[in-house]
């Protein structure tokens, strides 16, 4: 295993890492491989996306229902559709 420094990061660069790594409750290290495997990897890791994870867990009961509720007619199989 190596170890990388990379120098000359500006502080623009610097700060949108810092949100993204906070943003995803992860190192910065962590980050910065992830980013590096993406892009030159072996493609043997599956990608990841976390673009919705600030909205995991953040409907009430009631949101949840009232989603369901509006999408109860599109979860009917109508049969005449399939002859």
């Amino acid at each position: 295993m190596c170890t990388l420094t990379i120098r000359g990061c500006d502080d623009e660069l610097m700060d949108a890492i810092r949100n993204e790594s906070r943003d995803r409750s992860e190192s910065i290290n962590k980050l910065v491989l992830a980013a590096l495997e993406e892009r030159y990897g072996s493609g043997k890791k599956a990608r990841r996306y976390t673009d919705l994870d600030a909205l995991a867990g953040t409907w009430s009961v009631e949101d949840a229902a009232a989603f369901d509720k509006a999408l109860a007619d599109t979860r009917t199989v109508n049969p005449e559709d399939w002859k």
